[in-house]
């Protein structure tokens, strides 16, 4: 079993980032999308529902990917 150096994580990672937040932004999209024709009639309200569910995937996959990214960034400080 050979072992990858640590900067070969990071590209595995920002695949998982990419992957994770392009699927979790279509997924709200479309969960907004189908709110929006089942329950409101006015444009505004229903672009509203659609962004909302864009920005709900966008925040979910923000938030598991910074888990993954956590501690593999050095800080500068140190």
């Amino acid at each position: 079993m050979s072992e990858h150096p640590k900067e070969l994580f990071a590209d595995e990672k920002w695949d998982r980032l990419i992957d994770l937040s392009l699927r979790r932004t279509v997924y709200g999209l479309l969960g907004g999308s189908l709110v929006a024709l089942a329950l409101f009639r006015g444009p505004s309200t229903r672009a509203a529902s659609v962004a909302f569910g864009a920005g709900w995937g966008a925040g979910s996959a923000w938030q598991a990917c910074a888990k993954d990214f956590q501690g593999s960034v050095k800080s500068s400080s140190s």
